[in-house]
């Protein structure tokens, strides 16, 4: 459990530094510091074996009192989880955790207890590949087929940008090419040049609230079980902004101290070593007051700065992305569970609390009675997955077919 409790530990940490996203009045100033008391009381109640491996991931000096003075004067160490390629490398260690950790036999996981699930399963299997890089073994995700000639489901965001598509099923391996893209539930209908599949037939509706699911591999086994917990709704409401830059406050201003590559500020073109004096017209003078104002900003806004390289002036114009495929959200989110690409932002999708890897969405998701009740589609948490209802994704289905018929020559 040692990951769970690396993770809780980080985001405590983060919330001593997020207290100080308001600059305390003077009075305020005279009182004890908040933060020192928050520090003592975590340290006093840190078990020694943790602290250790805390030390091992950020250094010797994490504990010291220099981090915290930093701390309180708002400044991110470069020791800090807060750091983002400190936040990417801590996200990498929790994962191969996971992965590599023992399934005790009393687990819903344990092969003995998938194993009662198999009769819902087994007629699934030959309606299910796994969707895979040139001659990788290694899944990028699930697909499930659709048509009897070779069409196939799978989730989009896993497979963008694969040169060479294919799906495998045990040792047999087809060629795979992408027909139709439906961006708003991040689905991709593929051909695979084979016809040796049996098509799913969608269940009407959606699943209720309590009601038990059983996802499947490509081979007709159960991978995993979990339980309907939120009906259908859309999944749109997570989004913030976010810019992807570590900010620090020096006399000038804000200083990038590093840009995460793939978000907004990199796509500007702004650098580490950059310093940010204006945004939208206002003086930027703090590292909080500039988070703040990001905050309350949306994705697709776009933002005026000015900024300065090398001694001169020059303006920037960013539009924000969202906070959602940010690493924060990432790793504040995780706790335990290795999370989509893209894990929100769906039409319409109900929540599981089955405990799936990201390249095992695009499977179907299967009820006691042996129905194909959704399409799972993302991992968004520790207890939480997302599945796109079987009644919308006959009707998407179609309509990625339809639009498939009439774009082909």
């Amino acid at each position: 459990m040692k990951w769970m409790i690396s993770v809780l530990f980080a985001l405590g940490l983060g919330n001593l530094w997020w207290v100080q996203a308001q600059e305390p009045s003077p009075q305020e100033k005279t009182r004890p510091s908040e933060i020192e008391r928050m520090r003592e009381e975590m340290l006093r109640n840190i078990p020694p074996e943790f602290r250790k491996l805390f030390e091992q991931q950020f250094g010797d000096s994490f504990f010291d009192d220099d981090f915290f003075d930093n701390l309180e004067e708002g400044k991110i160490p470069p020791q800090s989880p807060f750091s983002l390629p400190r936040a990417g490398r801590m996200q990498d260690s929790v994962n191969r955790e996971l992965r590599n950790r023992r399934i005790d036999r009393n687990e819903k996981l344990a092969a003995r207890n998938l194993l009662s699930f198999a009769p819902v399963s087994k007629d699934y299997s030959r309606s299910v590949v796994r969707v895979v890089e040139g001659d990788g073994k290694e899944g990028l995700s699930f697909a499930t087929c659709v048509s009897d000639d070779g069409m196939f489901i799978t989730k989009a965001s896993e497979i963008s940008g694969v040169s060479t598509l294919r799906a495998r099923q045990g040792s047999e391996v087809w060629d795979a090419e992408v027909i139709e893209v439906n961006q708003r539930f991040d689905l991709a209908l593929i051909r695979v040049e084979t016809e040796n599949f049996k098509p799913v037939q969608w269940a009407e509706g959606h699943p209720e609230i309590g009601t038990l699911l059983v996802s499947s591999d490509e081979s007709g086994r159960p991978l995993a079980t979990g339980v309907v917990s939120v009906a259908p709704r859309p999944l749109t409401d997570q989004d913030r902004a976010f810019l992807g830059v570590e900010p620090v406050t020096v006399d000038e201003g804000v200083l990038v101290n590093s840009v995460t590559e793939g978000y907004s500020a990199a796509e500007a073109g702004l650098q580490a070593g950059d310093i940010i004096v204006q945004m939208d017209g206002r003086a930027t003078t703090t590292n909080h007051q500039f988070a703040n104002d990001i905050r309350f900003k949306k994705p697709g806004d776009e933002v005026d700065l000015v900024i300065l390289r090398d001694g001169k002036k020059m303006p920037v114009k960013v539009t924000l992305k969202s906070l959602s495929v940010s690493p924060w959200a990432r790793l504040g989110g995780e706790m335990g569970a290795q999370m989509s690409s893209r894990m929100s932002d769906f039409d319409l999708a109900f929540q599981h609390d089955t405990p799936l890897w990201p390249e095992q969405c695009g499977g179907p998701l299967i009820d006691l009675e042996g129905r194909v009740v959704g399409l799972n589609i993302a991992r968004s948490g520790r207890v939480r997955s997302y599945a796109i209802p079987s009644g919308k994704m006959s009707e998407l289905v179609s309509d990625m077919m339809e639009k498939a018929s009439t774009s082909t020559p």
